[in-house]
């Protein structure tokens, strides 16, 4: 059972915490994690404060909607985390501002375009989809998602 680490609850560990965070990240992307994956990964860990569940979509034969739902992992530690684009795009009339969610998972977990993922994370559960590949590093698998858009 892996250790539980209580989410900080004041602004300096809150900073501390993200900037941690990247700076494994950039450990990874520069190729550092070889060596050290199996340390890196232990202390990613400990940073996923949320859960997900992936879902799949399967064809069936005989159905008019031949596209069904499959589970394919559940209760998968995580983290979101949120990025605000550098700029806002002008258009005729707002400024649209863009966010940039990306997931962190265990690497051994695999997400491909397009499926659904559930997490929730702090006591919300949001739904995404998965807007593209997934980075695969030693110690964790990097996810950009989109909010799924509900239509009534």
């Amino acid at each position: 059972m892996r250790d539980v680490v209580p989410h900080p609850t004041n602004f300096f560990e809150k900073k501390l915490d993200k900037e941690l965070f990247n700076l494994r990240t950039e450990l990874c992307r520069r190729g550092i994690n070889m060596q050290y994956s199996h340390i890196l990964k232990k202390h990613m860990e400990k940073l996923y404060n949320g859960i997900c569940t992936i879902i799949y979509y399967e064809n069936e034969q005989g159905l008019t909607n031949n596209t069904t739902e499959f589970t394919k992992y559940e209760n998968i530690p995580c983290r979101l985390s949120y990025e605000r684009a550098k700029q806002g795009e002008q258009t005729d009339t707002a400024t649209d501002i863009s966010q940039v969610i990306k997931l962190f998972l265990p690497p051994e977990i695999e997400a491909n375009e397009g499926c659904k993922v559930i997490v929730t994370q702090e006591g919300e559960t949001n739904t995404f989809l998965c807007a593209g590949k997934s980075a695969l590093y030693g110690s964790h698998r990097e996810i950009v998602l989109k909010l799924e858009k509900e239509y009534a």
